[in-house]
């Protein structure tokens, strides 16, 4: 994903994302990961690389 496409998952509670033909999602888990660390009042950081993938690491306070 670049980050763009991420910035867009995170800042809307439904987004629908194509990446290609192959590749395709609605990124509600990553949305709902989000919601849940705010809630927790926690970090989320997100490292992507198109097509060769992301790492999703959270902090907790």
């Amino acid at each position: 994903m670049s980050k763009e496409q991420i910035d867009v998952i995170l800042a809307n509670n439904y987004y629908n994302i194509n990446f290609d033909d192959i590749h395709t999602g609605n990124s509600l888990g990553l949305r709902a990961v989000k919601d849940y660390i705010d809630q927790l009042d926690c970090n989320l950081f997100i490292e992507s690389s198109a097509y060769k993938g992301t790492n999703v690491t959270i902090y907790f306070s």
